[in-house]
């Protein structure tokens, strides 16, 4: 009797009490919006919750189809990122509705208030334009409104049947994809696309008997067969405007989003899993334990929650009464079951916070539901990369600024956001996306400024021109030996003084090695100090004296990351009777590790000569070649500061520096002409200081010292401008004392 008790006590607390739920960790992530990691440890579960204010002005929820179209598939992170931009920031994202093998979700989807495809007898999630939730299995109900006269749409974006109207947009894809046996009619609205309200829409072209009308982004095609044709061509003509209504019913008005989902587990407050299970024929495994997504709302609708349940490791996933639980404790009201398994997915600020379950990680999804911020993005710190780079005046530099945000997230703007300055714009220019181009040789700094946050980098300009001397090789001490799949004992080294190309000598190596089979012999030169290449050059060139076997050459270069990369001489190492030239292209770098693309400057790590021989295996091979007179060529591009002139052409009124500054700062410009400037100073209210400058200058590059001391200014913000007689620009600047 008493283990009956117990028994029935333990079976009381399982079905009735509540789960110990235990925070790891919350955070804000954006306006109104909470992450936070969830563990159970008992069976064990780990929960994603994310929490959003709705009525946070800042706020918008959103549907993603993959790649824009009903059919087609995309990783959750991918529409998120997809759908990031400036004002846009997508700050949470979890996979939605259930989806056949192309992509094509199972029920309605309403994105941005088009209507991706219509609805089936399965429950919704709808988010009006005022952020209004519902959970309703939805049927569609459209018509085109003429006059005093209508006609139903049968659907979105399906196939067009006998006698059927449809309306296609461009989730259907770039065309209608229907047959010549019908009328088409263009239409755009005249303001947004919403279900459930009644459109204007002006009509641009119709289209008979031709089929296959192409369907622009945001505009809409209405296409007839039979009896929906006869209307559409007895009533409408090009140039009208008509009224369109696409009802979703029952539904809220001004839909903005809507997904499915399948069955809604809680209702009113309550568990509503058997009954949703039973009224919407599934899904198979609602009470096996696999991993969950699911969507739900509080009580009072201002509260969204999306939520995530791990499975299929340590995690080991819930059956959907047991979701439902945990909906509940976390204070979902309504609720409803997205796509779980494989395709369980959350991502907070472009991370993936849960552990997908696939073997491959992230599973590629029909949509998603997205948490949208448009709230300004205040950096609490930036950082510019790359933080050192080095140009010629042939070559472009371009910066990329990371942001913490407000948040203490990363977070991203566009380049032009910024403000970008240079502390000697006498060097180069930088526009207003962040990409420098060099004028004269020289070096300065990147100032990349945001809100009052900034941060700097370094921009060196080195021109070369003609030919440059790395090494005239007049001694084996600068140098060290080795190799690979040679005679180390066999293979030496010595200075030659009876052949030479430049200076008293040239470096003799005679080599000997064994061959066998896939072992590619090869000597290697590697200087030892460090052979700085100064510039851009766009050719090494060796000279080099040989023993007539075609041996291949290579240099092995290391960027200023200390990535290594290996450029190939373009023709063989070979010439037996006089020395020949070796040209190397510096191009076509091949990365043996580290970065992609080098970064300059370059530096030569060492030089390869692959032996040749006629790869007879055990054979024994030996010969003598000779280098001398290492060197680079720059471009002739890089000889002429004067190609660079058209950057000089119209004003340019530079951002002092330093800024902010205490006492002194200087203001630079350039002009394209002689001519009379004034260069004046105002406070915040624009009362005039003081006039820098008065007079006429010649044409070029001028610049201003100017020190806070000698008017006596208080710390704040003051106006400095530059006038011609056909030019005017003002820039602020800040004292801080």
């Amino acid at each position: 009797m008493k283990k009956f008790i117990l028994f029935f006590l333990l079976l009381n607390l399982y079905l009735f009490g509540q789960y110990n739920l235990d925070t790891l960790s919350s955070r804000l992530v954006g306006p109104g919006t909470i992450h936070t990691k969830i563990r159970e440890n008992t069976n064990p579960w780990t929960i994603e919750v994310l929490e959003v204010d709705l009525k946070n002005p800042f706020i918008k929820i959103e549907s993603a189809k993959a790649k824009d179209k009903l059919v087609g598939l995309a990783k959750t992170t991918q529409m998120a990122s997809d759908r990031t931009y400036d004002g846009h920031n997508v700050i949470g994202a979890v996979n939605a509705d259930f989806f056949g093998g192309d992509g094509t979700p199972i029920n309605i989807q309403i994105d941005n208030g088009e209507i991706v495809r219509g609805p089936i007898s399965l429950s919704t999630i709808g988010i009006d334009d005022n952020n209004n939730p519902m959970i309703k299995i939805v049927k569609f109900d459209g018509k085109v409104l003429v006059k005093d006269t209508s006609v139903t749409i049968n659907n979105v974006n399906s196939d067009r049947l006998t006698d059927n109207l449809i309306l296609f947009n461009s989730f259907r894809g770039t065309s209608t994809n229907t047959n010549q046996w019908g009328t088409e009619i263009l239409i755009e609205p005249i303001n947004e696309w919403f279900a459930n309200d009644t459109l204007s829409c002006i009509v641009h072209d119709v289209v008979q008997r031709q089929g296959n009308m192409t369907i622009p982004k945001g505009y809409a095609v209405l296409s007839g067969h039979g009896a929906a044709e006869t209307f559409l061509v007895n009533k409408i003509s090009n140039g009208d405007t008509i009224k369109l209504y696409l009802g979703v019913l029952p539904g809220l008005n001004k839909l903005k989003v809507m997904l499915g989902g399948y069955p809604k587990i809680v209702s009113d407050g309550v568990d509503y899993v058997d009954q949703g299970y039973s009224e919407e024929g599934g899904p198979s495994h609602t009470y096996e334990r696999h991993p969950r997504t699911g969507v739900g709302f509080s009580k009072d609708s201002t509260k969204l929650f999306l939520v995530t349940v791990d499975g299929r490791g340590v995690s080991i996933g819930v059956t959907l009464p047991e979701f439902a639980k945990i909906m509940m404790q976390l204070g979902i009201h309504w609720g409803l079951n997205f796509d779980g398994g494989g395709s369980t997915t959350m991502v907070v600020r472009g991370k993936i916070e849960n552990t997908p379950s696939d073997a491959g990680g992230e599973r590629s999804v029909a949509n998603a539901m997205l948490v949208v911020s448009s709230e300004p993005v205040i950096p609490t710190s930036l950082s510019i990369s790359p933080e050192k780079v080095m140009v010629d005046s042939s070559r472009t530099a371009s910066f990329s600024v990371d942001i913490i945000d407000q948040y203490n997230v990363p977070s991203s703007i566009s380049n032009d956001n910024f403000s970008w300055t240079l502390s000697d714009p006498t060097i180069g220019v930088i526009d207003s996306m962040g990409v420098f181009k060099g004028i004269k040789s020289g070096s300065a700094k990147v100032i990349v400024e945001y809100l009052g946050v900034s941060d700097t980098a370094e921009v060196e300009v080195q021109i070369g021109s003609g030919y440059t001397e790395l090494d005239a090789i007049e001694n084996v001490f600068d140098w060290k030996l080795s190799g690979k799949n040679i005679d180390s004992l066999g293979t030496t080294y010595s200075f030659n003084t009876d052949y030479k190309t430049n200076g008293t000598g040239s470096v003799q190596v005679d080599y000997k090695y064994v061959y066998a089979s896939g072992k590619t012999p090869l000597v290697y030169l590697e200087p030892l100090n460090e052979m700085l290449i100064y510039g851009i050059p766009d050719m090494l060139l060796l000279d080099g004296k040989s023993d007539s076997l075609k041996h291949k050459v290579y240099f092995i270069v290391e960027d200023a990351d200390g990535s290594l990369f290996k450029l190939t001489v373009n023709k063989y190492f070979q010439r037996a009777y006089i020395f020949d030239t070796l040209t190397c292209p510096v191009k076509n770098f091949v990365a043996l590790g580290g970065n992609t693309i080098p970064n300059y400057p370059l530096s030569l790590y060492r030089i390869e000569i692959q032996l040749a021989g006629a790869k007879v295996y055990g054979d024994t091979y030996q010969g003598t070649f000779y280098i001398d007179n290492l060197r680079v060529r720059y471009p002739n591009a890089t000889t002429k500061v004067e190609k660079d002139e058209p950057l000089l052409n119209g004003y340019q009124l530079y951002q002092n520096y330093p800024n902010p500054f205490n006492p002194s700062t200087v203001i630079s410009w350039r002009q394209p002409k002689a001519s009379v400037v004034k260069l004046k100073l105002y406070d915040l209210l624009g009362k005039e200081i003081c006039t820098l400058v008065n007079n006429e200058l010649p044409a070029g590059f001028h610049s201003k010292n100017f020190s806070a001391k000698e008017y006596n200014l208080a710390s704040g913000i003051y106006f400095y401008q530059l006038q011609s007689q056909d030019f005017l620009q003002t820039k602020k600047m800040i004292l801080i004392q």
